[in-house]
């Protein structure tokens, strides 16, 4: 049932307009920062807003996507006007070599800028028969359970009318583009704003530069380390 479905998507893709093959999608990242740091005290609470959100941009061509932030984070007030404490989570751009299958991530954390190079990711989401519309573009559901380090839930609603296994960070290996992920019920989501179906300009798309060369592993070692200095929660340092 679930492949009958996904031919049909296919087919109403195909059919009804030429699949997409460049543009620019605008993404809207929000974090319930609360959530996310569950070690979190009272105190601390009161000081760091319960949402945040992001403003990203996916560029994408037949041979490479870049994805990053196109708006900086402001400083938080409460009701009352007063400043309230906002950490930030390490800036960073991931661009994709399509046709090579490479990856280049480049991070920021604190006063360090990382390079991080390899192969694109693949996920073994499962494919489920549920679908929906989004701007106005026919949408599968997929899932998967992430237990490579804290236990996620992850769903992706995904488009095969954008031909490409990409999506938001470096989330991707569907059968097309996906337009939205949300992690552990709404504790962080990615969610696509606006769609617009043009060719990405060279700073758009541009491979990112500069970066000190590290592992995977080597990163990931100090973010472990950089979420146990703010109390064991992941406060703003947050990635995928």
């Amino acid at each position: 049932m679930k492949n009958l479905i996904l031919l049909a998507l296919l087919c109403i893709a195909t059919l009804a307009e030429a699949q997409k093959t460049e543009g620019i999608i605008a993404f809207q990242q929000k974090i319930n920062l609360h959530r996310s740091a569950p070690n979190m005290d009272e105190n601390m609470k009161a000081m760091i807003p319960e949402f945040r959100t992001s403003e990203y941009q996916l560029a994408f061509t037949a041979i490479a996507s870049l994805y990053k932030e196109v708006e900086a984070d402001e400083e938080e007030t409460d009701r009352n006007g007063n400043v309230r404490m906002s950490m930030r989570k390490p800036k960073g751009e991931v661009y994709y070599d399509l046709s090579a299958k490479k990856r280049i991530e480049v991070r920021e954390m604190m006063d360090k800028k990382h390079r991080i190079e390899g192969e694109i990711k693949t996920t073994a989401w499962k494919i489920t028969d549920e679908s929906k519309m989004i701007h106005g573009l026919p949408c599968m559901k997929a899932t998967f359970e992430d237990t490579s380090g804290r236990k996620r839930q992850l769903e992706a609603w995904f488009t095969p009318a954008i031909p490409y296994s990409i999506g938001p960070e470096n989330y991707g290996g569907l059968p097309g583009m996906i337009l939205e992920v949300s992690i552990n019920d709404g504790e962080m989501i990615y969610a696509a704003t606006k769609i617009d179906y043009k060719t990405p300009s060279k700073d758009d798309i541009a491979m990112p530069k500069g970066g000190t060369p590290i592992s995977e592993e080597d990163y990931k070692k100090e973010m472990r380390e950089m979420r146990k200095k703010w109390g064991g929660g992941n406060g703003r340092i947050i990635r995928n």
